[in-house]
């Protein structure tokens, strides 16, 4: 119980699950008979005056009904609410399953990946929605201070130029399971674990609170490096410097500037 505590699992608000638990019998056939009379109880202290004791109370409902209830798997994404992991159920369907991933899933959380990398590669946050999948991946050089808005680009890279892919966790192994990566077309592959991807999912629904540890951090940092370490890696022409205009809005716009027999040209 101390480590669900500290995990916080049973913190976030599920709307079917409360409609049915407070008040009501929309719990009851969820529960079996012993562990019913159990949601009784918690439900009489949930009408306490004190607002500790009723939070407490709510909080052992929903554990209660995660470890004993017999909901469905997808039923109204409990599962996923209760363990705060929006995306577990989608990942263990492609991870335990067998065929290809649904392309529109593989499009959108491509996007959003892609998002991240940008977002961390020049030390911005772009606003919800503000990444298209036409837009390109630029890797700059780190910027002294955070968000600079106009930055040197080493490298960019074209959204359609990256898949996620499932790929056997071990090969040897049958039934071993699949693990999801980022790949790019000229080989370099970074993992998408859960907990990534859920950073990934909270933060393209706009809960800016989320931050990213250092050890992803360093994994992104590294997966640079190898995109970068390629012999078609991107980089511009000897004859072109590439910046990087991040405008008021979070729009991010390259601006080429080409020199030519002492003559300089800006192009947008």
């Amino acid at each position: 119980m101390r480590h669900l505590r500290a995990a916080e699992f049973g913190v976030e608000l599920h709307p079917e699950l409360e409609r049915g638990l407070w008040p009501g019998d929309g719990a009851g056939g969820w529960l079996s008979h012993q562990a019913l009379a159990l949601l009784r109880d918690l439900q009489q202290r949930a009408q306490e005056a004190n607002a500790r004791l009723r939070w407490q109370a709510r909080q052992e409902a929903r554990r209660l009904l995660y470890f004993y209830g017999t909901m469905k798997e997808d039923e109204g994404g409990y599962p996923t609410v209760f363990l705060r992991s929006p995306t577990l159920l989608d990942y263990l369907r492609i991870t335990r399953g067998e065929g290809s991933i649904p392309s529109l899933w593989e499009s959108v959380n491509r996007r959003r990946v892609l998002q991240v990398l940008q977002e961390h590669f020049a030390a911005l946050r772009l606003p919800e929605g503000k990444w298209q999948a036409t837009d390109r991946l630029y890797i700059t050089l780190k910027p002294r201070a955070a968000g600079a808005n106009t930055q040197v680009v080493l490298a960019s890279y074209a959204t359609e130029d990256f898949r996620i892919v499932a790929t056997p966790v071990h090969r040897a192994l049958p039934d071993s399971g699949r693990s999801l990566r980022l790949a790019h077309n000229t080989g370099p592959t970074m993992p998408l674990d859960l907990p990534f991807l859920d950073y990934v999912t909270r933060r393209s629904k706009g809960e800016i609170a989320a931050q990213l540890s250092a050890f992803y951090a360093d994994r992104l940092q590294r997966f640079g490096a190898q995109l970068l370490g390629k012999p078609d890696n991107g980089g511009v022409d000897g004859h072109c410097l590439q910046l990087l205009r991040i405008g008021a809005g979070g729009r991010v716009r390259p601006v080429q500037i080409l020199f030519s027999s002492g003559h300089m040209e800006v192009l947008r």
